[in-house]
Formats: C-alpha cells, structure tokens, sequence
C-alpha cells in the first residue's frame, strides 16, 4: 500500500521544488546581474536537475513566474488531496478488515 503514495508526495515535492525556486526568482529579480535558475524536470525514475540560465531577468520572466506560482501551488493542492483520499480509503480497508 505505501507504494501508492509515492506518486502524489513526488508531485508534492516537485510542485515544493518549483515554487521554492520561483520564489528566489521573483525574490531577487532586482538584484543587480541576477541570472534565473530553470528547472529541468523528467519523468520516471530520473531525479529534478536544475540549471542555470544565461539571460538575465526581466518583467516577462517575472509574469511567467506569477502563473507559474500559482499553478504549483494547484499541483501541490491536488497532489494533497490525492494523499488525503488514498489514506481515507486504506483506513476504510483497515476498518472493513477488523
């Protein structure tokens, strides 16, 4: 049964990953010569690598990175949710089976 959480607390943690890595973004797109990172994100067993953009950053960076928020912050929500529903129904299971 745990094998049936990994993939929501995966999403949860890369949703986590992205928000941390806009949030540094958006937190220091006035600093002076600031270079964005990018996250890389795969599928499957490969891990999240980050690299680094060569451009700096401007407002449109900064627009893309508000959508971005608040779309991680979504994918996060429905990947809690997705946990909450999974441990509801093994507790039912475990009820049902004592």
């Amino acid at each position: 049964m745990e094998l049936s959480f990994n993939p929501s607390v995966s999403g949860m943690r890369a949703a986590a990953t992205r928000i941390d890595n806009t949030a540094h973004s958006v937190a220091n797109a006035n600093t002076e010569n600031f270079q964005s990172q990018r996250l890389l994100q795969s599928e499957g067993a490969a891990k999240d690598t980050v690299s680094i953009s060569a451009v700096g950053y401007n407002a449109q960076d900064l627009a893309a990175d508000m959508t971005s928020l608040v779309s991680d912050k979504n994918v996060y929500g429905a990947n809690l949710k997705m946990i909450a529903a999974k441990n509801d129904m093994l507790g039912e299971t475990i009820d049902l089976a004592g």
